[in-house]
């Protein structure tokens, strides 16, 4: 294979990939569908993955994948009629997408890990560095275009000295997603940057991510974001310090623009949100129909998305939401499946990767884009312990 045709068979999957994360891909429907389809093809014609499939996936992934997917379709198939207005079609097959947009991250990382630079390319061509560099670039910068995108229209109605930056940064900007969702996917592009190989990193690339993935999060106002950036920081203070003293000098950078305005009431506003706000008693109160929900039926629970139907908004916690959907038995196939699919991961991926996500959320199973993330983040983080076993 030329050089040219082998890089271009990595960088054709790892652009979907990235479209799939970033979320560019909702601009236009259904356009990821035959994208990844593609992409998938591409990773048949590969060598090494069709000498040993197994080998890359992993069998405890195939399990986990298969338990989760059974159990929910046994248990969702009587729930149909209820969940009509929750696009039933879609719903029997949700999982199989986001957990399968998952396990073929994994895959297509550990392949790019473990033949990089590419010997068919010469040695010239790293796919680490454009994994683990340029890929965390790009998204971020596309994440941070969708929240100021999204924040434009109210700057433009009020221009000029009336404006009120402090109101319309209170409007929280998600971008392509929800605005918790849009921050833990920047956590995890980070992630992806500041823990991949030395050799495959330019030293620059980590300090960049770090204010873009500050940026993302400030905005979006996500507390379990703003928490699990902080904490990182200190966790990983050892080896990389310099997450110290740049997180802060990129959240005064991000303030700077407001200088002269009202940094005070925007200051305020972003620690209202850990004080205790009209959302966190929300929270609360979906958290308490929940745990009712959940204690009316304990063993099975309720079904999909029970609360969402019966109050319009979820939980925003995936824990509940788990238990007042599946009830006990859910929770524990559900918690076998994810050991199975997320095992092998390090503190610092279930800090920085997973915990924002599901303690905040209630379709961490469900979100494709974050699935796809967090696969790149998984092989990143395993790319230590590779070796020729079939759980590489």
């Amino acid at each position: 294979m030329s050089a040219v045709a082998s890089a271009l068979a990595f960088l054709g999957p790892l652009a979907v990939l990235g479209l799939v994360a970033s979320g560019l891909y909702t601009l236009v429907p259904g356009l990821a569908y035959p994208l990844v389809a593609a992409a998938g093809v591409a990773l048949l014609r590969n060598r090494a993955f069709a000498a040993s499939p197994v080998k890359f996936i992993g069998r405890d992934r195939l399990a986990g994948f298969a338990v989760f997917n059974l159990f929910f379709l046994l248990h969702t198939l009587p729930h149909l009629p209820s969940l009509h207005a929750l696009e039933p079609e879609r719903t029997l097959y949700v999982h199989v997408l986001s957990i399968g947009m998952y396990l073929f991250a994994l895959t297509f990382g550990r392949l790019a890990l473990t033949q990089a630079p590419d010997a068919d390319a010469g040695g010239s061509f790293d796919r680490t560095r454009w994994m683990c560099s340029v890929l965390p670039l790009a998204g971020l910068s596309l994440l941070l275009a969708s929240q100021i995108g999204q924040l434009a229209p109210a700057f433009l109605r009020e221009t000029g000295e009336a404006a009120d930056i402090v109101y319309i940064l209170t409007r929280r900007p998600g971008g392509f997603f929800n605005p918790n969702m849009t921050a833990a996917i920047a956590l995890i592009f980070l992630f992806l940057a500041v823990e991949a190989p030395a050799q495959g990193r330019p030293p620059h690339t980590p300090a960049l991510v770090i204010v873009l993935t500050t940026f993302v999060v400030v905005l979006a106002q996500s507390r379990t974001g703003i928490i699990a950036l902080l904490a990182y920081g200190f966790f990983a203070l050892p080896r990389r310090s310099f997450l110290i003293v740049i997180v802060p000098m990129a959240v005064a950078a991000g303030l700077a623009f407001v200088v002269g305005l009202d940094t005070g009431r925007l200051v305020l506003q972003v620690l209202g949100r850990f004080t205790g706000d009209y959302s966190s008693q929300l929270r609360m109160e979906l958290i308490g129909h929940g745990l009712a929900a959940f204690m009316d039926a304990p063993w099975l629970g309720k079904g999909y998305r029970f609360v969402e139907l019966t109050t319009g908004q979820s939980t925003h916690n995936q824990v509940v939401e788990i238990l007042a959907c599946f009830g006990l038995v859910g929770l524990a196939v559900i918690g076998l499946a994810s050991y199975l699919l997320y095992r092998g991961g390090s503190a610092r991926l279930l800090l920085v990767c997973i915990a924002p996500s599901f303690l905040l959320s209630h379709n961490f199973y469900e979100a494709a884009s974050l699935q796809a993330a967090l696969g790149l983040a998984l092989a990143v983080d395993r790319a230590r312990d590779l070796s020729g076993t079939d759980e590489p």
